[in-house]
């Protein structure tokens, strides 16, 4: 069964009553009876509609943080699972005698001898990272500011048609925002990473470099 929402036209007061009720009606407000037939409908108050709009926004925002943080630890799973794949093939190792000792010499293992590895290796880079640092920052895009909207309090006893009204502020939960910060948090540390991982590639390249030039 519906409902629908009429104001008082004593005291203003918006109540909702059951859609199939075609009699009269009393206000808890100020006990004014009246007939159904004649009530205003309700007007859609702006404030109600942007708070409405507001706690979707929120609850988007919610979900791009919580999808970064889930997008953040596939990358690290994929990221660790190809390193995991590196790493000789014991078929590829055989014994040498080095200074009086037997000791194992393995060749390969490395990106070249192990493309899956490779690839595993790039998409969490080159994908995954990206999408799971952009996420917390279109979150923090869409997510909108406090919103102080004025809502009815019950009129004082003797008074008709008294309105008082007390100021509330609309913000995230305080699970929206342990998630936000945790997502915030996690997408920085994912930048660090980046930003760490990729220095080294480049200061191993130039080592490399520098060891063939030797030998030339």
């Amino acid at each position: 069964m519906g409902t629908v929402e009429v104001d008082c036209s004593s005291c203003g007061q918006r109540l909702s009553l059951p859609a199939s009720h075609t009699g009269r009606f009393q206000c808890p407000s100020c006990g004014t009876e009246q007939d159904m037939a004649v009530a205003s409908p309700s007007k859609q108050d702006p404030m109600e509609a942007l708070s409405d709009q507001y706690a979707s926004a929120r609850t988007l925002a919610m979900r791009l943080n919580v999808a970064g943080i889930a997008v953040g630890v596939l990358a690290i799973l994929v990221f660790m699972g190809g390193l995991g794949q590196l790493g000789p093939d014991p078929e590829n190792c055989t014994e040498i005698e080095m200074d009086g000792e037997m000791v194992m010499s393995c060749s390969g293992g490395g990106f070249l001898e192990n493309p899956e590895a490779l690839n595993y290796v790039g998409f969490a880079c080159c994908l995954l990272v990206p999408i799971a640092i952009i996420l917390p920052v279109v979150a923090q895009a869409v997510r909108p500011p406090p919103l102080v909207t004025h809502q009815p309090v019950h009129a004082q006893h003797g008074v008709v048609g008294s309105t008082d009204t007390e100021a509330v502020v609309e913000w995230d939960t305080p699970l929206q925002r342990l998630i936000g910060a945790v997502s915030l948090l996690f997408g920085g540390s994912l930048v660090l990473a980046t930003v760490v991982l990729a220095i080294g590639v480049v200061v191993l390249f130039v080592l490399a470099l520098m060891a063939l030039g030797s030998m030339g």
